[in-house]
């Protein structure tokens, strides 16, 4: 229902042409088919753009590509110079004390860094976890004897050396100085919470929906968690709780986190989920939950899953053709969603008068009323332009041997197009044009008697050309034709230059 009122409403001031975006949103967010939508707009008279169809759904498609991480390689930052690789401490520490290898700014080795330069800075090992496998880099200092740098991102560069991108915020600091290391350990904790919940939230998804569910790409960070995964239609509502559910059960459990290194060809023979397009070295982390969760993982987790506390899913969407996406939030990020959730739902009971628990009814009944009411309106309105166009009739003019109307009316298209059709048959032979000023917009309809076809007389040309006055566009056929605009201003401008039009016939 709400696709075809979408439609309907795009139809009345579409002009000639339905927009590509139009059409794409009736496919993808309410499944009408490119060419069920093509009949229904050639009913109406009008083309759609396909090329801008096209263009959109492949949009969402790169899209959708471009938000996959942890579903392929990673990309690596290339930076000059022969450095080892960074032996990474941040499974077990949140800090540590290393020698800088090396120093980089804007892309350069350099030998030391000042207050209020931006560079890179490389260390023989790290707590700092590099982006990779949908979890976002840590942020955190690094003290020097002179100088501290903060770190705003980490990520991994070729030969496994990672990268800690930041700010030197006061003094100097200079390769082969040993410096003190310290993640935004809060940060962590949390981004820890929602990677955990992320491999509950996939498991569940699999017993929910089932095993066709597969990992398409995944966004883990300190406020929440992304993920992407394999479905071909929009979940229920009993779908999204379901899940719910089951990762409360998980967090109710407080079940350990497991964490094994193994041999990759072992951790697959032992069940864990490896992700399509995954590259794994030789030695794998394998991390589980219990016998409900079991994948290979780089990432940092929960020690437990009762460390999570709660699980809310925020969203539930479609980002690509068979590729749902679902946004959730841990701990204090889902009391804190939960808490505004509420407070919305009171301040919306209170004014509806009603309860919480009964807004459902309060707002079916505000539904209800608001669509009668709708309906007595424009029943009233039909009534008005019934009423003004019989006066209308008065204001025909003669151009060449052709009578000839064009004036405004109130009501939208399908008002227009059932006076313009009444007004054409009262004069028998003739030319009607009628305009309306709805929402800043200006809906226009021309109706033509088909005796006058072999004078050349078209509405469909006529209405193109009234609607380039009000900055708009539209056609049809012979006799019947329909055009919107974006200029009310200028409708009484387009109206005169009916007979205009006409007259040069």
């Amino acid at each position: 229902v709400k696709g075809l009122q979408l439609l309907e409403a795009a139809m009345e001031t579409a002009g000639e042409t339905l927009s590509g975006e139009i059409v794409f949103k009736l496919h993808d967010t309410y499944g009408f088919p490119l060419d069920l939508t093509q009949l229904i707009a050639e009913e109406r008279h009008l083309s759609i753009d396909e090329e801008g169809y096209h263009k959109a759904m492949e949009a969402q498609r790169a899209a959708g590509r471009a938000a996959w991480k942890g579903s392929g390689e990673q990309a690596k930052i290339d930076i000059d110079g022969d450095l080892q690789s960074t032996n990474f401490q941040g499974y077990s520490s949140t800090q540590s004390r290393s020698e800088i290898l090396g120093l980089f700014s804007e892309g350069q080795g350099v030998e030391y860094l000042e207050a209020g330069q931006n560079g890179i800075l490389v260390v023989s090992e790290t707590p700092f976890y590099a982006e990779a496998g949908g979890q976002v880099g840590d942020t955190g200092s690094i003290q020097g004897t002179k100088g501290r740098f903060e770190v705003s991102d980490v990520q991994g560069g070729k030969g496994n050396v990672t990268l800690h991108i930041g700010l030197l915020s006061t003094g100097t600091i200079k390769v082969g100085e040993s410096v003190d290391l310290q993640i935004d350990d809060q940060r962590r904790n949390q981004i820890r919470l929602n990677h955990t919940a992320t491999h509950l939230l996939h498991a569940a998804l699999k017993s929910v929906l089932g095993s066709h569910v597969a990992q398409k790409g995944s966004l883990v960070d300190n406020d929440r968690l992304r993920f992407d995964f394999s479905h071909h239609k929009a979940m229920t509502q009993d779908e999204v709780d379901a899940v719910e559910l089951a990762v409360y059960n998980q967090i109710l459990s407080n079940t350990p986190v497991a964490t094994e290194l193994m041999d990759l060809d072992q951790a697959v023979s032992s069940g864990a989920m490896a992700l399509f397009g995954e590259k794994y070295t030789e030695n794998v982390r394998v991390v589980s939950v219990g016998g409900f969760s079991k994948e290979l993982c780089g990432g940092t987790h929960a020690n437990a899953t009762g460390n999570i506390g709660l699980f809310k899913i925020t969203s539930e969407a479609g980002v690509a053709a068979g590729v749902r996406r679902i946004e959730a939030v841990t701990g204090p990020g889902a009391f804190a969603w939960m808490t505004e959730t509420n407070r919305a739902a009171i301040s919306a009971s209170q004014r509806l008068k009603s309860t919480v628990a009964q807004l459902p009814e309060a707002l079916e009944k505000l539904f209800v009323d608001r669509k009668r009411l709708e309906k007595e309106v424009e029943s009233l309105r039909r009534e008005l332009a019934k009423q003004a166009s019989g006066d209308l009739l008065s204001s025909v003019r003669e151009i060449n041997g052709v009578s000839v109307l064009s004036a405004e009316l109130p009501g939208d298209a399908n008002t227009l197009r059932d006076q313009a059709d009444s007004l054409r048959a009262k004069l028998g032979s003739g030319v009607v044009v009628l305009g309306s000023r709805e929402n800043g917009n200006v809906i226009l309809v021309a109706a033509a008697t088909k005796d006058l076809a072999p004078k050349g007389i078209h509405a469909g040309n006529i209405i193109r050309e009234v609607a380039k006055v009000v900055g708009g566009g539209g056609g049809g056929r012979q006799d019947m034709a329909q055009a919107g605009g974006r200029d009310p201003e200028a409708l009484p401008e387009a109206l005169e230059k009916v007979y205009e039009l006409v007259e040069n016939y």
